[in-house]
């Protein structure tokens, strides 16, 4: 059995979250955790060809069920705004079939809510885009480094990938992912996460890799 395999072993059960979910219960185990779409919704989804014309862009404001998402964000300064623009952005980058935009940094301070904003984050750009069901999966940093990146990122195709600790990947890691997002992906989305010093860093030291991140919460 590969290292890759082993990584990309433990199932999560669905892409619901609980919008009241402490920060406390954010996930620890170091293996990615994916969610499967079913054969049914993945002839579905692959049915239709996304373009531009697909994509209607969304209201710059929440609705009743986002704002349930992003409750505990809301009352930030600016926090609101940052959120609606990388709901659009990744709503649409959508009609593309690769990686090279629409991906999203969060950061901020330790224990600041980080992998809650994303956990609703999630759910909020499946409903704008009306998917029922995605492959989403959470790892950290240094846990991609000696992986197959191109067969991690062929897995989850047209999901969500969370890095974790993004700034432990390694230079051959980030090299890897850079190339591989720049090939089809069905428009898997990228979320990168770390404390502010340690994404400062990563976008210093690989800038062409950040282009590609087209929003930023902070």
């Amino acid at each position: 059995e590969s290292e890759d395999e082993v990584v990309l072993e433990r199932e999560s059960e669905s892409l619901e979250v609980e919008p009241e979910e402490n920060e406390s219960e954010k996930i620890e185990d170091t293996k990615i955790e994916f969610a499967e779409i079913s054969e049914e919704d993945s002839e579905e989804e692959a049915a239709p060809e996304n373009d531009d014309t697909d994509i209607i862009p969304r209201e710059m404001k929440f609705d009743e069920e986002e704002e349930q998402l992003f409750s505990y964000f809301v009352k930030i300064p600016g926090m609101k705004e940052q959120i609606l623009d990388a709901l659009l952005d990744t709503q649409l980058a959508a009609a593309d079939k690769t990686s090279k935009e629409g991906n999203v940094i969060v950061m901020g301070n330790k224990g600041c809510g980080k992998t809650r904003l994303i956990q609703g984050f999630i759910p909020a750009v499946c409903r704008e885009l009306h998917m029922e069901a995605t492959k989403v999966a959470y790892v950290f940093g240094d846990e991609l480094n000696g992986q197959d990146i191109a067969k991690i990122v062929n897995k989850m195709s047209g999901g969500f990938l969370v890095i974790e600790q993004a700034n432990q990947m390694n230079a051959e890691t980030v090299e890897q992912l850079n190339k591989a997002m720049e090939f089809r992906t069905d428009g898997l989305t990228l979320i990168i996460e770390d404390e502010k010093i340690g994404m400062r860093k990563l976008i210093a030291k690989y800038p062409k890799f950040a282009e590609k991140f087209t929003s930023m919460i902070n």
